[in-house]
């Protein structure tokens, strides 16, 4: 009713109402209504035990939202901004996350050419420190004394963008001597660029989607494609390593192809398929630089053509 999400308070709040069970509430004290009961005692209690269950579990959990770095500075390309949150894992293990704001009260994600959604906290804190440490010249400075100079961060598709606070970053030096320090720090493909409007600040592009391979290693540099495909590059390396097993990879020598035999099912059959890509494409996936088209679902959506010009084609590389 009114065309809103529910929230996750709104939906506690209905999940322990009384109403539906025939009975109403004044103070603490519980009375039996005159209404019909429109839910089951029975189903009822059983989630009141499920919602006092999961509250003990929150309340084991590790408090994020006042130790969260980068909380208020994080936003998407479009300004929606990121929230610090917790995932525990069915061994107890807790890890904080930076989630866009949206994604947490119903919203959907439609767009796969959008930025970043989800952000492990500890890799994106510690590159981020890094980063302003390299930036600001301070190699080993405390988060404390870096924090001032950062305003905002915004995780856009192809690139990482901050806005850095230009009297915190020089420190009291000469702007355009501090300045030019400054892009001598830059690395490759990175860009800079004063703003003397308002509150003086520094724009940094640093090129690549902020993606994190293996929870660690924040993937820098150039997209002429698409971005680095994690799903892609492992199917690629399990193909090779299912056609090594059964001895009939492209490179095997003679002798082994005589040995060679067809992987035991359908599945493994079908993406071994990927093995068979131009050489120049399959350096391009593990590289991050694969064209816009090549995914794992146009893989699979048809019979993948033997002839390299004919893949180059179909996946949009010439």
């Amino acid at each position: 009713m009114g065309g809103r999400v529910f929230t996750g308070g709104a939906l506690y709040h209905l999940l322990q109402n009384r109403h539906y069970i025939g009975e109403i509430c004044h103070r603490d004290v519980t009375y039996p209504g005159l209404h019909a009961p429109i839910v089951e005692a029975k189903l009822f209690e059983a989630v009141q035990r499920k919602i006092a269950k999961n509250r003990v579990r929150r309340r084991e959990q590790p408090i994020r939202a006042d130790k969260a770095l980068l909380m208020g500075r994080i936003f998407d390309e479009q300004g929606r901004s990121f929230t610090p949150t917790v995932a525990v894992n069915r061994h107890g293990n807790a890890y904080g996350y930076y989630v866009r704001s949206d994604l947490q009260t119903g919203g959907k994600e439609t767009d796969p050419r959008a930025g970043p959604v989800r952000l492990p906290a500890k890799p994106l804190e510690a590159a981020v420190r890094a980063l302003l440490q390299r930036l600001s010249g301070q190699e080993g400075a405390p988060w404390g004394q870096l924090a001032p100079i950062l305003r905002r961060l915004e995780a856009r598709p192809e690139e990482a963008r901050l806005t850095l606070d230009a009297e915190a970053l020089f420190q009291g030096d000469h702007p355009t001597l501090a300045f030019e320090d400054l892009l001598g720090r830059l690395a490759d493909s990175e860009r800079a660029v004063m703003l003397n409007e308002g509150e003086p600040a520094v724009i940094v592009a640093i090129p690549g989607r902020l993606q994190f391979w293996g929870g660690r290693t924040w993937r820098k540099g150039p997209r002429p494609g698409g971005a680095f495909d994690a799903g892609l590059a492992k199917a690629l390396t399990q193909a090779h390593r299912v056609l090594a097993q059964a001895s009939c990879a492209p490179d095997v020598s003679d002798a082994d192809l005589a040995e060679a035999q067809a992987p035991q099912n359908a599945y493994a059959r079908a993406r071994c398929e990927i093995a068979f890509l131009a050489p120049d494409l399959q350096a391009a996936i593990l590289a991050g630089r694969q064209p816009r088209g090549l995914t794992l679902a146009r893989l699979h959506a048809g019979e993948l053509p033997l002839a390299w010009a004919d893949q180059r084609t179909r996946f949009g590389s010439d």
